[in-house]
This record gives structure tokens, C-alpha cells and sequence, in this order.
């Protein structure tokens, strides 16, 4: 056999490809084994120069979803077709480093109310049994802010 349908040399792009699908796990989809290999070219480039020539050779087959390195492609690459396959590589994000001065207080987002009216809660006085009190918060605001409370009683 020669030409297009021999084994692929050492060193070869398809020798690459075997080596690639094997590093993935030895199944893999049709877009991570072309990056597994750091394909450049077209897909179609690769259905024909890569997995074509290795479906042809029995080294390489489709099962539904994804293409599984058979034991002649084991064999060819030189791995044990006993041993267990790799796992794959489990791309991490990376790491993220919090200083705690970050969580002091005076380091947070002060919330201030600027809206109209958002002290108007203060002007309506509270009751403690029959007397009327003024609200707590009140306290801080001046004279002309809210309501004079006196007693109802």
C-alpha cells in the first residue's frame, strides 16, 4: 500500500493527529481533536489529509458523536491498547486574589439617600403605650424637617 492510504510516518501530521486524539483521552468530537493537534487549516482539510486516512487504516472511528482511537491506532503510537486512557485535561480558570483590606468598611460603597422625602418616615411620631413619642431617627434632623409631636391623649 502507498500513497495517500499508508501508515503514517513518525513525525507525520497524521502521526500528530493519533498522538492528539490519544492526549484528549482517545475520544474525542471532531473541534477538540483538531485543537488537541493545533490544526490551522480547514475542517475539510482535515476530514481529508487526517481522518480519512485513518478511518481507511482502521486506526480511527466515528462512534456517533465523537471519533475513538481503535487499537491498531494504539498500537501504531506505541501505547499499551491494555492500559487505561489518559484523562483528559481539565482546563482552570484563573486564580483570584482578594486582599482582605478590600472587605474593610471603609473600603465599601457608602449608599446615601439623596432622594426627595426619604426622611419622612421621621415626621410621624411613634406611640409607647398612651404616649406619643417622636421618632428616634428624628433625632439628627433639624427642627423644620418634622412635624411637632405632642400629645393626643
Amino acid at each position: 500500500m502507498s500513497g495517500r492510504h499508508s501508515i503514517p510516518r513518525a513525525g507525520s501530521r497524521a502521526q500528530g493527529a493519533l498522538m492528539g486524539l490519544h492526549r484528549v483521552g482517545g475520544r474525542a468530537d471532531l473541534h477538540a481533536w483538531m485543537n488537541s493537534c493545533k490544526w490551522s487549516e480547514t475542517i475539510s482539510e482535515f476530514h481529508k489529509v487526517i481522518i480519512d486516512r485513518l478511518q481507511f487504516l482502521r486506526m480511527v472511528e466515528f462512534n456517533g458523536d465523537a471519533y475513538v482511537l481503535t487499537r491498531a491506532g494504539l498500537q501504531h503510537i506505541d501505547v499499551d491498547a491494555d492500559a487505561p486512557m489518559p484523562v483528559a485535561p481539565v482546563v482552570v480558570g484563573p486564580r483570584i486574589f482578594v486582599s482582605s483590606r478590600t472587605l474593610a468598611a471603609k473600603h465599601m460603597i457608602r449608599m446615601p439617600l439623596m432622594r426627595e422625602g426619604a426622611h419622612d418616615y421621621a415626621s410621624y411620631p411613634s406611640r409607647m403605650g398612651d404616649a406619643v413619642k417622636p421618632h428616634l431617627a428624628g433625632e439628627s434632623l433639624t427642627a423644620g424637617e418634622r412635624v411637632n409631636s405632642g400629645s393626643k391623649a
